[in-house]
């Protein structure tokens, strides 16, 4: 698990810094919150970086929460 944690550490830290995204971890459970216009540049720029250290996004165990206002 800390190789986990050292590994991901350096490409959830550059999306929160490139993005609006506040990164939630608990050790191999990641979670990304931001506004949902940010999913699609967020979710590509994860699939370009996570090959370089071996890891691909799991689909199947993937989720898609959304918040919607009301007046």
């Amino acid at each position: 698990m800390l190789l986990f944690c050292m590994a991901i550490n350096p490409i959830i830290s550059k999306i929160s810094e490139d993005q609006q995204v506040t990164p939630i971890g608990i050790v191999d459970d990641q979670h990304l919150v931001m506004k949902l216009s940010l999913v699609r540049p967020v979710y590509q720029q994860l699939t370009q970086m996570l090959p370089d250290i071996g890891m691909t996004i799991n689909t199947t165990k993937s989720v898609l929460l959304t918040l919607m206002e009301h007046p």
